[in-house]
């Protein structure tokens, strides 16, 4: 995204947000801005979101991603093993959770979510994506252990 056009927007956001501190969509929105430029107010408009609107629990999500990516895996870790318990079927979540154990090294735990997370019937195509991806990595590490 050029620059200009995400300073724009970001105004914009920010305008609607002086003008209605309590309106989610711009809070989300403004999120969805920051996520790659300004992580840290990607989470803060998130949690915020949150404390407006406890119900928002899918937010859990993606402020695990962010966090991830920013390399805060243990608070990674807490968001979404909270998402896990209001939505323990979660192809994404359990994927998310999986891609975790990786980067701590506990690949046992790893698989044996992955395994979980293969087991359900995938509901659109993001979920069948995700399980594509850890069928590819469950693969592969068979394919190293029959070496």
């Amino acid at each position: 995204m050029d620059m200009q056009v995400y300073q724009d927007l970001l105004d914009m956001e920010n305008q609607s947000i002086l003008e209605n501190p309590n309106d989610i969509a711009s809070y989300k929105r403004r999120a969805a801005l920051n996520r790659t430029f300004d992580p840290l107010s990607a989470i803060s408009d998130l949690t915020k979101v949150l404390e407006i609107d406890p119900s928002q629990t899918d937010l859990y999500l993606q402020l695990g991603a962010i966090k991830k990516n920013i390399g805060n895996i243990e608070d990674a870790f807490k968001d979404i093993n909270k998402f896990l318990e209001i939505f323990p079927d979660s192809i994404v979540g359990l994927a998310n959770l999986g891609w975790l154990y990786l980067l701590i090294d506990k690949s046992t735990s790893a698989i044996e979510t992955f395994k979980k997370c293969c087991s359900f019937e995938a509901k659109n195509n993001i979920e069948r994506e995700h399980q594509l991806e850890v069928l590819e990595f469950l693969n592969e590490m068979s394919k190293k252990d029959e070496k």
